[in-house]
């Protein structure tokens, strides 16, 4: 308890509000017909839930990353806090109930494409409840990262973090818009959506039709984001195309734009929780003071390097260039 205490006492790096999940990974050669058999000759159970992943990705790069989340003390609760803890995940904050179950996801991932398809069940009586233990956290934090889930907390965090200057950080995953979520995206100061999402959104907003198809280029979407948001840095990504950034870290008052190419490997195993792992690792790379450019750099090598294994959170800091990375040592605490 006392370490426990210690660390919640150091400089707060960032603080994510998200639903942790247990994932069990199923590497498959051919997605299963209907009423059949395959067999996996690989398999995993590791974290997942994008700001668990991300939390979890900042931490292993030295952060002092915080977790706001409601678990229990279930199996897959249980998982995932030691999950967390090895990681270096500040947990001090996480509420633990009883009669709280995690949420837990069945994931076949192809090993040819890297697509995948996903079953999850979600917990029981998982909503975070808002503390007033949070506000200092919170306050004294640079980063808050959201994704929209928790979203009466994240409400009452994104207050605090704009009366307090915690820059607020938004992951708009694909197939996640939803009307509910904007009061947040509008207020975010770091806007990293996929590029699914970002079309969503555009077209809610021009005839609130989410199934509207929209041809813009990922580069255009950014540029549409930023002039639309108050965001400073707005981001689209596009898997394998890499990802276009507009940031406003610019003498030009149209800010600046770039496109960040996707990393090649010699063999992607498994792309599961990859845009999770740039989440954490382009706002790492921001906590240290790097520019965006910069941090777009070192996100994608980290997401790249984390798709060579199995599971969302597999990369290790050893595995890195810190070339790259923009800092000396990825595994020291900064």
């Amino acid at each position: 308890m006392t370490g426990q205490r210690e660390r919640n006492a150091e400089s707060v790096d960032m603080v994510g509000i998200g639903v942790s999940v247990w994932d069990q990974i199923f590497l498959v050669d051919r997605y299963p017909d209907e009423d059949s058999v395959v067999r996996s000759d690989h398999r995993l159970q590791t974290i997942g839930g994008g700001i668990a992943v991300a939390m979890a990705t900042a931490s292993k790069l030295g952060c002092n990353a915080v977790l706001l989340d409601r678990l229990g003390h279930d199996d897959a609760s249980m998982q995932i806090i030691d999950s967390l803890r090895r990681a270096g995940v500040n947990d001090g904050l996480l509420q633990r109930c009883q009669g709280v179950t995690a949420s837990v996801a069945s994931i076949w991932s192809a090993e040819k494409g890297g697509t995948r398809t996903i079953v999850f069940s979600p917990g029981r009586d998982i909503d975070l409840r808002w503390e007033e233990r949070y506000v200092e956290t919170v306050a004294s934090a640079k980063l808050l990262h959201l994704s929209g889930r928790h979203l009466d907390a994240s409400l009452q965090a994104i207050a605090i973090a704009k009366r307090s200057g915690t820059r607020v950080s938004y992951d708009g995953g694909a197939y996640r818009y939803r009307d509910s979520i904007l009061p947040l995206v509008r207020q975010a100061d770091i806007l990293i959506v996929a590029r699914q999402f970002a079309e969503t959104m555009l077209a809610a907003s021009i005839d609130g039709n989410t199934d509207v198809e929209q041809t813009l280029s990922p580069e255009s979407l950014a540029r549409t984001l930023f002039d639309a948001t108050s965001a400073e840095i707005v981001g689209v990504t596009a898997g394998v195309d890499g990802s276009w950034f507009v940031s406003a870290d610019s003498p030009d008052p149209r800010g600046e734009s770039w496109h960040q190419p996707a990393f090649s490997v010699d063999k992607v195993v498994d792309t599961t929780g990859c845009g999770d792992v740039f989440h954490g690792a382009f706002l790492a790379a921001i906590a240290r003071g790097q520019d965006p450019k910069s941090a777009s750099r070192c996100a994608a090598h980290v997401a790249a390097i984390n798709a060579t294994a199995v599971g969302g959170l597999a990369f290790e800091s050893s595995q890195l260039d810190i070339r790259l990375m923009g800092w000396p040592s990825a595994g020291k605490r900064f």
